[in-house]
């Protein structure tokens, strides 16, 4: 069990952080209507133009350091012990597989403007016999495992808040305001205002780790130490 006292300063840093969500799904909103585009290329891509380099690697680097990294991977190694490991190898398997595949179907997909894996197994099957039914497995098989993701960071979600808080917040009250937050500025901004909030998480998790978790890890004067009990 973990003694989680009432921290005052979590609480601020949360709603600091809610609020700079909305500031920055606002801008991308505002930088979506200046850029005069509708398409759905836009919305999910943020158009042909891209992202900036560091706002493309902040956004991946928050995506890879979700929910289930952070506390899901890091519970399993305090649970298991060495045997957590398995986990990386799965990751490293990924990203070489990613890095294999990814740069060819990148240059094939971008002059076809093609958006997800799932029209490039369209374009090349559709007209096989079979061919729609390989593209809506594909869909499926894409599909379910980004479901359970997502639940997997609202379920860290709900339990950072509810940590943060000292048990304030209700982790489903917590997640369920995360969640229309998210809602709200994705659905203003699309890809802009989910890259740029992924830089703002990015950011600010540092900021906190560095103020108050290290401070209290590390037992400094004037900061709480979290008492474990069997």
């Amino acid at each position: 069990m973990i003694d989680l006292p009432i921290r005052t300063d979590g609480l601020v840093v949360l709603c600091l952080y809610m609020v700079g969500c909305l500031a920055v799904g606002a801008a991308g909103f505002i930088a979506k209507r200046s850029a005069r585009e509708t398409s759905v290329e836009d919305h999910f891509l943020a158009g042909s133009k891209g992202l900036p380099a560091p706002v493309l690697l902040g956004t991946v680097f928050a995506q890879t350091l979700s929910g289930w990294a952070l506390l899901g991977c890091t519970g399993a190694a305090y649970r298991e012990g060495l045997g957590a490991i398995k986990w990386l190898a799965a990751c490293v398997c990924i990203a070489v597989g990613m890095a294999v595949v990814n740069p060819r179907l990148h240059r094939l997909g971008r002059p076809r403007r093609w958006l997800t894996p799932c029209d490039f197994v369209h374009a090349r099957f559709g007209n096989a016999p079979g061919g729609a039914a390989l593209h809506t497995l594909t869909c499926a098989t894409m599909l379910v495992p980004t479901v359970f993701y997502v639940l997997i960071q609202f379920k860290g979600l709900a339990t950072a808040v509810h940590a943060v808080s000292g048990g304030v917040i209700s982790g489903y009250a917590g997640a369920s305001l995360a969640a229309l937050i998210m809602l709200a500025y994705d659905l203003a901004g699309g890809m802009r205002s989910v890259a740029w909030t992924d830089c703002l998480q990015v950011w600010a998790g540092s900021i906190h780790s560095i103020c108050f978790c290290l401070p209290a890890h590390a037992g400094l004067p004037g900061t709480p130490r979290v008492r474990a009990e069997s």
